[in-house]
C-alpha cells in the first residue's frame, strides 16, 4: 500500500456492522466452529456507507419540505407547472423522483446484508447461524417501526400532542399495528429475505451463485406479477362490511403484503434484486463487469417501465404517478434508478480502488456520521419540531407560526419551504456532532447492541465514533497488489 494510503487511512471507518441500521454491529464475530480462534472481519463497502448517509439526509430535507408546504396548488391545476421557471421544474422534478424512493434503504441494507451473510458462511458453513442474528434484527425493527407509529414518531400520541395540541384517540395504538411504513418493510425484508438467503447457502449454495441468481430473478418477477391482484385483493377485503376473527386476520395480512403505505409488494422484489448484488460482492473474486451488468439490468427496467406506462399497462397514468405503494411501472422506474445510482458508484470507487480518497472526501465524511445513527433519525422524525420551534421563535414579529403544517404554498412560499427544509437538516448535523462526542449513547443502535449483548451473547463492538473513524479495512481493488486484485475478506488469527 502507498505511503499516502497508509496516512489517509488513519481516519478510516471499517466497523464491521451489517447494514440495517447498525443491527449487525460486530467487528470481530467468534466461529463457533471447530476452530474458536478464527476470527472474521468484513470489509466495509464506502460506497454503500455513503448511499445510506446520503438517503438519510435527503429523508429529512424531503420529509421537512413535505411537512411545511402546501403543494396541493399543483395538483389541483398541473397546467401551472408549464409556467414555472425551467430551474424550477428541475428542481422539483429532482426532488421528487428521489423522494419516492422509500426502497432505497430496503435496496441496500440487502445488499449488506446478503454480503455479510455469504462472506460469514464461507467461513463458519452455518448460515442458520447468521439467520439467527439477521431474525432478532428484523423483528427488533418490527417492535421499533411499531414504538413510532404508535407513539413517538410524527403520527403517533405524542406527535399528534405537539402538532394539535391535544391527547389522541388510543386507537392509534391498535391502528398502528396495521400500518406499513418504510421501517416496517425493512424489518420485514429482513426477516423474508434473509430466510430465503440462508436456505440457499446451505450445502455450500454459496458456490453456486448462478443458480442462486435465477432463483432470485423469478423470485423477483413473481413478486412484480402478483404485486397487482394482492393490490385489489386488499380493497376487496376493506370493503368487507362483516367484522369478525377472520375479517381481522384477512385485513393485518392483506396490509402487510399489499396495503398503504410501504407493504410487502411491490418491495420485496428490491430484496431479492440486492440479496443478488451483495452474494456477488462477497465472493472472492466479483465479476469485473458486475457494475457494467447492473446498468444495463437497470436500464432494461427503465425501458419496460416506461412501455408499461405508454401502453397502459398496470398503471392509471398520470393520476396515480405519486401513489403509495406504486404501481408496477412506477416501481420498476423508481427501482432502475436505485440500481443504477449504485452500480455507478461501485464502479468509480470500490472497481477503481478509489476507497481512501472517496472516503476522506469531507461531504462523504458527514455522510457517514449520519448513517451510524440512520435507524435512530427514522425514527426520531419528531425532533424536526426543534428547529421548527426555534425558527418560529425568532419569526415571532413576522407572524409564522413554523410549528402548524402546510403553511407555504405557491412559488414564493416553494423558496422560504426550502430554506426551512435546509435549516432542519443543518440543524439535525448540528445535534449529530455532539452526540457522537458521547457516542451517540442512548440511541436505538447503542440500545440494540445491548440487547444483542444480552440475548444473542454476541461480541460486539461499542458505538465508538473514534474508533469507527480510525478503523481501516475497506472492500475494493487494492490496486497496488496484484496478485490479490479481491480478496475483499481478512481472516485473522
Amino acid at each position: 500500500m502507498l505511503s499516502e494510503e497508509k496516512i489517509e487511512n488513519e481516519q478510516e471507518n471499517n466497523f464491521d456492522k451489517t447494514d440495517l441500521e447498525k443491527l449487525e454491529f460486530d467487528t470481530s464475530q467468534k466461529n463457533e466452529d471447530d476452530s474458536d480462534a478464527v476470527k472474521l472481519k468484513v470489509k466495509r463497502i464506502i460506497s454503500i456507507d455513503a448511499l445510506r448517509g446520503g438517503a438519510v439526509v435527503g429523508m429529512i430535507l424531503v420529509h421537512s419540505l413535505m411537512c411545511i408546504y402546501d403543494y396541493t396548488w399543483i395538483s389541483k391545476n398541473p397546467v401551472v407547472i408549464s409556467s414555472l421557471p425551467l430551474w424550477l421544474i428541475v428542481i422539483i422534478a429532482i426532488v421528487g423522483y428521489l423522494g419516492m424512493w422509500i426502497s432505497f434503504f430496503i435496496f441496500l441494507s440487502s445488499i449488506v446484508n446478503s454480503y455479510n451473510m455469504t462472506i460469514k458462511t464461507t467461513k463458519t458453513k452455518k448460515p442458520w447461524k447468521q439467520l439467527k442474528n439477521q431474525l432478532f434484527a428484523g423483528f427488533t425493527i418490527l417492535f421499533v417501526s411499531y414504538l413510532r407509529e404508535a407513539c413517538i414518531g410524527y403520527y403517533g400520541i405524542f406527535g399528534h400532542i405537539i402538532r394539535n395540541g391535544k391527547v389522541a384517540s388510543f386507537s392509534i395504538l391498535v391502528n398502528a399495528l396495521y400500518v406499513m411504513k418504510p421501517l416496517s418493510a425493512i424489518g420485514w425484508s429482513i426477516i423474508i429475505g434473509s430466510l430465503i438467503h440462508a436456505i440457499l447457502l446451505m450445502n455450500d449454495g454459496y458456490k453456486k451463485r448462478y443458480r442462486n441468481l435465477i432463483f432470485y430473478l423469478l423470485l423477483f418477477i413473481i413478486a412484480i406479477s402478483i404485486t397487482p391482484s394482492i393490490y385489489n385483493w386488499g380493497v376487496k377485503v376493506a370493503s368487507t362490511e362483516k367484522i369478525n376473527f377472520g375479517y381481522i386476520l384477512a385485513s393485518f395480512i392483506s396490509g402487510t403484503v399489499g396495503g398503504d403505505t410501504d407493504p410487502l409488494l411491490p418491495y420485496l422484489g428490491t430484496v431479492f434484486v440486492g440479496n443478488s448484488i451483495g452474494m456477488f460482492l462477497a465472493q472472492k473474486e466479483p465479476p469485473k463487469r458486475l457494475p457494467l451488468i447492473g446498468s444495463l439490468f437497470a436500464f432494461f427496467l427503465a425501458i419496460v417501465s416506461i412501455i408499461m406506462i405508454l401502453f397502459g399497462i398496470a398503471v392509471n397514468f398520470p393520476n396515480t404517478i405519486f401513489r403509495k405503494p406504486p404501481e408496477v411501472p412506477i416501481y420498476l422506474f423508481l427501482l432502475s434508478g436505485q440500481i443504477g445510482l449504485t452500480m455507478l458508484l461501485l464502479r468509480l470507487v470500490e472497481y477503481k480502488g478509489k476507497m481512501v480518497k472517496f472516503g476522506n472526501n469531507w461531504i462523504i465524511k458527514k455522510f457517514r456520521l449520519w448513517s451510524m445513527v440512520s435507524l435512530t433519525l427514522f425514527v426520531l422524525d419528531l425532533y424536526e419540531f426543534v428547529p421548527r420551534a426555534f425558527l418560529t421563535l425568532i419569526l415571532i414579529p413576522f407572524k409564522i407560526d413554523l410549528l402548524n403544517d402546510n403553511i407555504f404554498t405557491g412559488i414564493t412560499g416553494f423558496y422560504y419551504a426550502i430554506s426551512v427544509a435546509v435549516f432542519n437538516v443543518l440543524w439535525f448535523h448540528f445535534t449529530l456532532k455532539l452526540w457522537s462526542r458521547y457516542n451517540f449513547l442512548g440511541s436505538f443502535e447503542w440500545m440494540i447492541i445491548k440487547l444483542q449483548k444480552f440475548f444473542l451473547k454476541k461480541r460486539t463492538t461499542k458505538l465508538n465514533v473514534s474508533f469507527i473513524f480510525s478503523n481501516k479495512e475497506w472492500y475494493g481493488e487494492n490496486k497496488t497488489e496484484k496478485k490479490h486484485p479481491a480478496n475483499f475478506v481478512v481472516q485473522l488469527d
